[in-house]
């Protein structure tokens, strides 16, 4: 089967919305698939890791397409406001209609049975007009919710380009429960397929460190509280290590490669992972948490309530809210070997994989 897939963001895009589609584009090409992506390159949101981008290269074929943007802080802005109000449904609208042609012609020589087009970028769906002149069915994966999110500034034109997005749709591949009851509105075959974890990816060396590390890996948003974090490691005696996008405006890393990210997880004393206490942080999938798991340490999740919370819990995970003193007494006990994730095999790629197999064999049957 000729699986195409639509990724902005993708090596050497080193962003946590590279991840999940690097992963599985590479565990389908090893499963038989002839797998090509249509992605964007230049875009050093989250930094660049062309070391991950040569080798994807060697399992499919990429278009990388030309964009720039110079590396920006995850962090909300009144410029980052104005663009979302008067860019519809985001700023890479510029990038998809400026190559929507190119676009075109890659289908049309690629002439693949299915693609899966995953956003955000929610920009990507004017291109929704194009699969159904060219005959190619198309499957959205749906990282986030789009309308539902209380972020978003244009509702009326939100809802009808997701509308018209998703009930074109061969499917809809949602992160959560939160998007596939979104999904649901517009399209009656979606499906959950969650974050996962390639068990795969661990097989690195640890660093040597000689003090307790209580570390958090991966972008840092200015909803993130680092500095109740700060404290907390600072009574304890223990390092904070922040290593990610962002980290750098509170003394962290900044953006790594995968590889060393990887060993940064694997070196950890505890792992956290910090929610917002905004109403829309409860409809997200953190990348983060899921990767936390591969690595088998002890995960503490701060986090009001949602999905993440949710599954944090059911893994027997260190759950608490935004309490310096809750958070202190769960890292604690995570110090002494509690809160290791139980039963998380379930969110491995084998498992994640077979399941994305299955429905767009289901699919592709009565194409």
């Amino acid at each position: 089967m000729k699986l195409g897939i639509i990724s902005y963001f993708f090596p050497p895009n080193n962003s946590s919305g590279a991840q999940r589609w690097s992963k599985m584009s590479l565990y389908l090409a090893k499963k038989g698939f002839d797998v090509f992506v249509i992605s964007s390159i230049g875009d050093k949101f989250g930094g660049e890791d062309f070391e991950r981008y040569q080798y994807l290269k060697k399992h499919m074929r990429i278009y990388p397409l030309r964009t720039y943007g110079s590396y920006r802080s995850p962090k909300f802005d009144i410029i980052s406001r104005i663009i979302k109000l008067f860019l519809i449904p985001d700023s890479r609208i510029l990038f998809f209609l400026r190559y929507r042609n190119r676009i075109k012609d890659i289908l049309i020589s690629e002439n693949p049975n299915v693609v899966i087009i995953t956003v955000p970028p929610f920009s990507a769906s004017i291109l929704s007009p194009l699969f159904t002149n060219l005959g190619i069915p198309y499957i959205v994966d749906l990282r986030d919710v789009w309308f539902l999110d209380p972020r978003r500034l244009n509702k009326l034109a939100d809802f009808l380009m997701e509308r018209e997005f998703l009930k074109n749709a061969k499917g809809v591949i949602c992160i959560n429960d939160h998007a596939l009851s979104e999904a649901k509105r517009f399209n009656e075959n979606a499906i959950l397929i969650p974050h996962f974890f390639d068990p795969e990816e661990y097989d690195l060396e640890p660093i040597k460190h000689n003090k307790v590390w209580i570390s958090h890996i991966g972008s840092i948003f200015s909803e993130r509280d680092i500095g109740i974090l700060k404290n907390v490691a600072d009574r304890l005696g223990c390092v904070l290590r922040l290593v990610g996008p962002g980290s750098e405006r509170f003394g962290g890393l900044g953006p790594v490669k995968r590889r060393y990210a990887l060993r940064e997880m694997l070196s950890a004393d505890v792992l956290v992972v910090i929610l917002g206490k905004g109403k829309d942080q409860r409809l997200v999938s953190s990348v983060k948490l899921f990767e936390y798991l591969g690595a088998k340490k002890p995960v503490i999740v701060v986090s009001k309530d949602g999905y993440i919370r949710k599954v944090a819990e059911e893994l027997g995970l260190g759950v608490c809210d935004f309490s310096e003193e809750d958070i202190l007494s769960k890292i604690r006990n995570a110090l002494k070997g509690e809160f290791k994730p139980k039963n998380h095999d379930r969110f491995s790629i084998d498992r994640v994989g077979e399941n994305l197999i299955s429905y767009l064999m289901e699919n592709l049957s009565s194409v």
